[in-house]
């Protein structure tokens, strides 16, 4: 595979990973948003171990 098609997917991954944490945790896109902007990361570290955790599995 190639290193475009290994970051799509690495993105897909991110997206779901995103869309699964707001909907179990009740929370709006802008409520979301907000949480990973506050960030001391600038992203929302629960969420980019799940998406490296679902990139992975689909890469075995």
């Amino acid at each position: 595979m190639s290193s475009l098609h290994h970051e799509t997917l690495l993105e897909t991954c991110y997206d779901e990973s995103w869309e699964d944490f707001r909907k179990e945790n009740n929370l709006t896109d802008d409520q979301l948003y907000a949480m990973e902007q506050n960030s001391q990361y600038g992203y929302l570290p629960v969420i980019a171990e799940e998406a490296t955790k679902r990139f992975e599995e689909l890469c075995q």
